[in-house]
């Protein structure tokens, strides 16, 4: 596990769950109608209760796509074994303390096969579209928003569980860095795996962020130095537009940013000028 943060390209370790947990906290905020969903649920269900987050995701088109990226999707049973394990050493260690499943599945006969093998009482689950409804609700883009919904309300429940199961996905890397703490258990994951999903950071969550802003703005200042900065103002190529308007998002939120030593430091002799500030 590496102590700093040298690439935004690499598995995810406690470091960068640690960062991202940091950022989300600072700048993102659900919509009060969605909070208000997940609250409600919460206190309706998961509430007061040792909750596992299991994220399953079997449809055929998700195998393929896997099966592509050279990996193998594991099986219902895995998901299943899984979590009685993890049930099993709950009872162990906390004795009766009441342990409810929370599953995100994109199969209903995942749900029926987890309801039966744990109990109906003991596995919830919002009220969303799965399987072939799901795909034709995708294709007509009114519903757009509403599928949104489900998915994030799905992500904020999972992140407020004490352990997460799962496999390679978006959404459950989503639900972690909403919860840096949560207890990971990778399905396809071996020891290595575990240990670097569920490590503790080495730096503090406030110093990785100025490490990455530092590093962003380093990288930005060195490809405006390659360049004749005067020329990029008027230039149509996306990639140098890109570089102007980020310096310009960084001196427009200066003095908001929890990092404004790292943006203050990252001014040069006429930039400000030059982005018209």
């Amino acid at each position: 596990m590496e102590n700093k943060i040298s690439s935004y390209f690499q598995p995810i370790t406690a470091e960068i769950r640690a960062l991202v947990g940091y950022v989300i906290s600072g700048y993102i905020k659900p919509a009060p109608r969605v909070q208000k969903m997940v609250d409600t649920f919460y206190q309706s269900f998961m509430a007061e209760r040792i909750n596992i987050g299991v994220h399953v995701r079997l449809l055929e088109e998700h195998i393929e796509e896997m099966t592509i990226m050279g990996q193998k999707t594991p099986k219902l049973q895995d998901f299943l074994r899984a979590t009685k394990h993890i049930m099993d050493d709950i009872k162990t260690e906390q004795g009766d303390k009441e342990v409810r499943i929370f599953l995100a599945s994109d199969r209903a006969d995942v749900i029926a096969s987890f309801e039966e093998e744990f109990g109906k009482a003991n596995v919830v689950h919002t009220t969303a579209f799965r399987g072939e409804e799901m795909d034709k609700r995708l294709e007509d883009r009114v519903w757009g928003r509403h599928l949104g919904d489900q998915v994030f309300m799905d992500i904020l429940l999972m992140s407020r569980c004490d352990y997460l199961i799962h496999d390679e996905s978006n959404v459950a890397s989503v639900a972690y860095y909403f919860n840096p703490n949560i207890r990971s258990f990778f399905v396809s994951g071996d020891a290595s795996d575990h240990k670097r999903l569920n490590g503790q950071s080495r730096d503090d969550p406030v110093d990785l962020f100025r490490q990455a802003v530092a590093k962003e703005t380093s990288i930005n200042w060195d490809q405006l130095e390659k360049r004749n900065m005067i020329s990029l103002l008027n230039a149509s190529d996306d990639d140098k537009q890109e570089i102007v308007q980020t310096l310009r998002c960084f001196f427009r939120n200066m003095k908001w940013s929890k990092c404004g030593r790292e943006f203050a430091a990252s001014k040069r002799d006429g930039l400000s000028a030059l982005l018209g500030f």
